[in-house]
């Protein structure tokens, strides 16, 4: 995938979840068709401070609903509370099980909402950007 369409609800989405969760990194999956997120689903992150794991139960509900929708997974998102969208070696790994766009948000809880999004396609362990076409 080399473009992913952002509708501006959708962002504002994951904004709130990013604030919602701090300091803990937000995670979850985005969900629709034809490259165009039609539905945000946040998933239990049980890591650490500073990581994101997905809960494995959260995680299999969430892929039913999809599934059970008709939609597809185009992109997995997490935050980067305090921090920058680069990839982390992690990042990376967790990627490379996954065939689809990788979120990475930079929050700062004194600003409010994501200062930078950017999506990657995670090939053959290389991160390769993604383009986000935010939309209405």
């Amino acid at each position: 995938m080399d473009q992913l369409f952002l509708p501006s609800r959708i962002r504002q989405e994951l904004s709130a979840h990013a604030l919602q969760v701090l300091p803990a990194e937000a995670v979850g999956f985005l969900a629709g068709k034809d490259r165009k997120v039609e539905l945000v689903i946040p998933l239990a992150n049980i890591a650490s401070a500073g990581a994101f794991l997905a809960d494995p139960f959260s995680q299999y509900l969430a892929e039913r609903e999809i599934e059970s929708r008709g939609l597809q997974v185009l992109g997995i998102y997490h935050s980067h509370p305090g921090g920058c969208t680069c990839l982390s070696k992690q990042d990376i790994e967790f990627g490379k099980a996954w065939s689809c766009a990788h979120l990475v948000l930079s929050i700062d809880p004194s600003v409010g909402h994501i200062q930078e999004l950017q999506a990657y396609n995670i090939i053959r362990g290389e991160a390769h950007d993604v383009e986000l076409s935010l939309c209405d």
